[in-house]
């Protein structure tokens, strides 16, 4: 156990550089754990206040009944995703493995300390999804104690089973991908597939045409299709809304069962996996160091734009991370560009003194998909020890940062430019409009690329073990994503005081902006 909680404490403080923070100064670490709960409270108390709506939603519907299986569901499918993309990483693919199994701590202990953290996130969006819809369930429906105390008990096991699931498909994806050439790429595609597939499912089972009558017979009938397809989130539901005790009882025994099985099963698999990808990464070096010699000759700035983009595409965490908003914009902009096209105008639902509020804001809501997640806030921090051959290289500072500057772009601002055109057909927008859309949209993928630059050249983390820890709980993402989400919301209050002229303003305000972070960035690199 004293083992154990130390490999917990480490995690811990990998946490937004509170370790490091906590060695040199104790104020600042304060002071960014409590940046950090802030937002944290305002992410849950957001997701808290949609799940309400959308249980509300089906009360007002007549689909009450239907609130826990739903819930359960929601949880459970976004537990097989988020574990699915963290496992490799957090289980596989370690960089510190040598270091790890060194260390004279079993390997029963190695895995838990692995599976805690993982399954506590789980946990607690276990509860931030169905604590408030169970909440509007009670206020609809009878709630017995009993089905109180099932969903209490909901909450920490609903998680079990997907999360089992996930881990199992991740190690078997390692095992098998670790001597296929270039499985990094692979990987990251069908992660980007899966998700878009899953948005897609969403947008198909959301956005049914038809009366408000079929809107509930549709939903009521394809929540029932997916407890059916996955018995035991019925079971689950059937003990949280006190239908059937013994139900439940039996998901619970499952959920445990299972859940301990993938643990001593992982506990067996932990070391054959992570050897075989450690032989493999071994082997995948000395291959690229042949393919060197046959490479041409480029200029540095090509040389390092390709660096930059390889490092994009074989880190699966990263790429996910970096281009999710880009390919969604670009899927959401398709669907209304050919719903457009059959004659469903994306208007239809809203009412007509409203249509011009809905193309005003348009631009800042594709510029919030396409400007939130960026490649430059961990871009530089992901160099991890290799820092040392781009501080050698005969190269200049402008043009080492110039590239990863430059992917960033690459990687947003066609999405911008394509989701924009999209959307303006669609909507119908004359040629003003289409105008400050794209200069919008550009405009915010140029701010918070740059601004994403500057805070991981300024807060960089190169003392991670995982690609994970920079990607998802660095300082400067962070930042960066906090940063982009108060210029998004900015650019709203002004745009619905000044009109297309304040969204105009704002964007050229954001450009401004980023010439500035260029330069803040330029100057700290080199100083």
């Amino acid at each position: 156990m004293k083992h154990l909680i130390l490999l917990l404490k480490v995690q811990f403080l990998g946490l937004f550089d509170l370790n490091k923070h906590l060695r040199t100064d104790k104020r600042k670490a304060a002071s960014s754990a409590a940046v950090a709960v802030v937002v944290a409270v305002a992410i849950g108390a957001a997701i808290c206040a949609y799940m309400a709506c959308i249980a509300q939603s089906l009360v007002v519907m007549g689909s009450a009944r239907s609130i826990p299986l739903l819930g359960t569901v929601l949880v459970s499918t976004a537990v097989v995703a988020s574990t699915f993309m963290k496992a490799n990483g957090m289980l596989f693919a370690l960089t510190d493995y040598d270091e790890i199994m060194s260390l004279p701590v079993r390997v029963p202990v190695v895995v838990l300390s692995r599976l805690i953290p993982l399954y506590a996130l789980d946990v607690l969006f276990s509860a931030l999804v169905l604590i408030p819809m169970m909440a509007v369930y009670a206020q609809a429906c009878p709630f017995p104690p009993a089905a109180v105390t099932c969903t209490a008990m909901a909450v920490a096991l609903v998680p079990a089973i997907p999360a089992a699931a996930a881990i199992v498909l991740a190690a078997a994806a390692a095992f098998v991908s670790a001597r296929m050439p270039h499985a990094n790429i692979v990987m990251s595609c069908v992660l980007m597939v899966l998700m878009v597939a899953l948005v897609i499912g969403a947008m198909v089972l959301t956005s049914s045409p038809g009366a408000e009558e079929g809107m509930v017979t549709m939903g009521a009938s394809a929540i029932d299709a997916l407890g059916n397809a996955y018995p035991l989130a019925s079971w689950a539901a059937a003990g949280m809304t006190g239908q059937s005790i013994g139900a439940f009882a039996l998901f619970a025994g499952i959920s445990v069962a299972v859940g301990a099985l993938v643990v001593a099963v992982l506990t067996r698999l932990f070391q054959p996996v992570n050897q075989r990808l450690c032989s493999a990464q071994v082997r995948a070096k000395g291959a690229a160091g042949l393919d060197a010699r046959r490479m041409r000759a480029r200029s540095p700035f090509a040389a390092l734009l390709a660096k930059e983009a390889r490092m994009l595409v074989n880190t699966p965490i990263y790429f996910m991370n970096a281009c999710v908003g880009s390919v969604l914009a670009l899927v959401a902009s398709v669907a209304i560009a050919v719903a457009s096209a059959l004659g469903q105008s994306p208007l239809a639902a809203v009412p007509e003194e409203m249509s011009g509020m809905v193309a005003l804001f348009i631009p800042w809501v594709l510029a919030f998909m396409v400007g939130m997640m960026t490649t430059t806030p961990a871009s530089v921090s992901l160099e991890g020890k290799c820092r040392w051959l781009m501080l050698t290289a005969p190269v200049s500072v402008r043009a080492a940062l110039g590239a990863k500057l430059a992917l960033g772009l690459v990687a947003g601002v066609p999405a911008a430019v394509v989701s924009g055109a999209l959307l303006a057909w669609g909507f119908s927008m004359d040629a003003l409009q289409t105008a400050v859309l794209l200069l919008c949209a550009v405009a915010t993928v140029a701010f918070s690329v740059a601004l994403g630059l500057m805070m991981d050249v300024r807060h960089p983390r190169f003392d991670w073990t995982s690609p994970y820890e920079p990607v998802k709980r660095g300082a400067s993402v962070f930042a960066s994503v906090m940063g982009t989400a108060v210029f998004v919301v900015l650019g709203c209050a002004v745009t619905s005081y000044a009109g297309a002229a304040g969204t105009v303003a704002v964007a050229a305000a954001g450009v401004a902006a980023a010439v500035l972070f260029w330069r803040d960035a330029v100057k700290v690199e080199g100083a």
